[in-house]
């Protein structure tokens, strides 16, 4: 347990070091990839709804089978 408390002490460090040291970056976001990061989102959201939606249907099927008898 104490080897893991010295990894993540040792991660977090080197994580603040790096932050605090970072240049400025001369790049820049053209406007196709906002709509592909939306795209991404919206496609998620879908895809948890429609496996939420299949869990929903298998739970209910197994109460109702499991009432019915």
């Amino acid at each position: 347990m104490q080897y893991v408390s010295y990894v993540i002490r040792i991660l977090v460090i080197a994580t603040l070091v790096i932050v605090a040291f970072t240049q400025d970056s001369l790049s820049y976001i053209d406007p196709g990839t906002g709509s592909y990061i939306f795209q991404l989102l919206i496609a998620g959201f879908l895809g948890a709804l429609f496996a939420v939606k299949m869990f929903w249907n298998k739970v209910k099927l197994f109460f109702t089978n499991l009432f019915s008898k």
